[in-house]
């Protein structure tokens, strides 16, 4: 990843799931449907809160707003602004 976030915002990539019809077929690399404002951090700001608070990996909650979309190497990140964050998930 090329992506790196400046001031307080952090870099994120939507969390991915396998489901399984009801045949068994497993369909893997799903988008997270039931949580979409749940996603991975991958990258952090050098901003004082958002390096004192989030760490890469943790699972965020987002409000869905401040968020810009970016393509790097075919690959969606989502950048989302420190005061959208809701919550981190333990």
């Amino acid at each position: 990843m090329s992506i790196q976030a400046i001031g307080e915002r952090v870099v994120a990539k939507e969390i991915k799931i396998e489901e399984k019809t009801q045949s068994g077929i497993i369909l893997s690399g799903m988008v997270n449907k039931k949580n979409p404002n749940v996603v991975e951090v991958v990258g952090i700001g050098s901003g004082e809160k958002v390096s004192k608070e989030i760490s890469i990996g943790d699972k965020i909650i987002h409000s869905g707003y401040g968020i810009t979309k970016v393509n790097d190497n075919n690959e969606e990140f989502l950048i989302i602004d420190f005061e959208n964050i809701l919550g981190i998930i333990k």
